[in-house]
C-alpha cells in the first residue's frame, strides 16, 4: 500500500503491513500454543512485546524502520527421565525405565512422596 498525505503512517502501513501479520504469527504460533501446553503453568503471564526503531537520515527525509517481535513464555514444568546402566558380559547398556520416570514426576509436581 502506498503512503500519500491523505494516508498518514500508521502500524497496518509499515513495512507493507508486515509487523501485523509477524504479530498475528506470533500470538497463533508461540502464545496461543504455550498457553495449551500442559507442561506450562497455566495461570502464568506470557508477554509479548513488539519493538520498533526509527533510524531517520542527517536530512530527516527518510528513515529507516527495523521492528523486532519478543515473546516471554510460561516457565515448563521439569521433566524427568530414570536410566538404568549395567556392565554385564563386557557389554554396557543404558536403557530407560519410564514406569520409576512417571512415578518421580508425579512425585516432583505434587511435593508429596509415596
Amino acid at each position: 500500500m502506498e503512503v500519500t498525505q491523505e494516508q498518514p503512517i500508521s502500524i497496518k502501513t509499515l513495512s507493507n503491513g508486515d509487523i501485523l501479520t509477524a504479530i498475528d504469527a506470533a500470538i497463533q504460533n508461540i502464545i496461543v500454543p504455550d498457553i495449551l501446553d500442559d507442561d506450562a503453568k497455566a495461570t502464568a503471564k506470557r508477554e509479548l512485546t513488539v519493538k520498533l526503531i526509527f533510524q531517520p537520515d542527517e536530512e530527516r527525509y527518510n528513515a529507516m524502520l527495523t521492528f523486532q517481535i519478543n515473546s516471554k513464555l510460561a516457565v515448563r514444568e521439569p521433566g524427568v527421565a530414570h536410566l538404568a546402566f549395567t556392565n554385564g558380559k563386557g557389554v554396557e547398556v543404558a536403557r530407560q525405565n519410564d514406569i520409576w520416570a512417571e512415578d518421580n514426576l508425579k512425585q516432583l509436581k505434587t511435593g508429596e512422596s509415596e
